[in-house]
């Protein structure tokens, strides 16, 4: 980026934020002798938007059909929460990615959680969560939740889960998703714990990078939170 514009690394044209070409070495346009910039010189535009910590760039159409999520905890000047950012490479589709947080079936194989039982639920209605109104009314939100049934911790473990307050009993998991992305809220016996906002830059065919910010509300100590997110994050 120079001068607010961006400039090509291999001729140094530059381009501002309408697309048009606004220098070019050697040309001027405010030296007759030397050759104006073609009007003609520009490229086209993207829709983007800066939040969450993230530059998103809408494609596919000249204006984004649907808003983005509002998640008021992964704003990165809400205090409340603390936000942690990660980014894995991948081989798979995006279809694939946002598939993966609506099966239940392998939280325990992969994630080692003590499930005895769970429930998937679908939503229609988006009212009980009006913070999804803009997405759902642009026929953009596709809401479910998993109901998971933990055994208890004892011996050793159980006494130091209970001390840290993490013995839960029950692990509610709420999906508001979106094209290409979902936002997770975990619950422990009730209790919200952390936002998961999940989304994926196209690389080329069969290669994706998934990012994950999570928002984890600051209850308690430092090991408590520490803890929270290593056994449920």
């Amino acid at each position: 980026v120079k001068d607010g514009c961006i400039q090509c690394p291999f001729h140094h044209w530059r381009y501002d934020e309408q697309g048009q070409c606004v220098h070019i070495p050697g040309h001027n346009q405010a030296v007759l002798r030397l050759e104006p910039v073609p009007r003609g010189a520009r490229q086209p535009t993207l829709v983007t938007v800066e939040r969450y910590g993230y530059v998103w760039v809408w494609y596919g159409s000249p204006q984004p059909l649907h808003p983005l999520p509002e998640i008021a905890a992964a704003d990165v000047d809400n205090g409340d929460f603390m936000h942690l950012h990660f980014a894995f490479e991948t081989t798979t589709a995006v279809l694939r990615i946002v598939e993966n947080f609506y099966d239940a079936q392998h939280a325990t194989p992969v994630h080692a959680l003590p499930i005895s039982a769970f429930e998937l639920k679908f939503f229609d209605d988006w009212r009980r969560w009006p913070e999804v109104e803009s997405l759902a009314r642009a026929g953009a939100w596709f809401g479910a939740g998993i109901d998971f049934t933990v055994n208890r911790y004892f011996g050793p473990l159980g006494m130091l889960s209970r001390a840290l307050g993490l013995n839960m009993s029950q692990m509610n998991l709420h999906f508001d998703g979106y094209p290409g992305g979902c936002v997770m809220t975990v619950a422990l016996d009730g209790n919200v714990k952390y936002k998961l906002l999940q989304c994926v830059t196209p690389v080329s065919d069969g290669k994706n990078v998934m990012h994950m910010l999570i928002s984890i509300k600051k209850v308690g100590g430092a090991l408590r939170r520490a803890t929270d997110f290593v056994l449920f994050g």
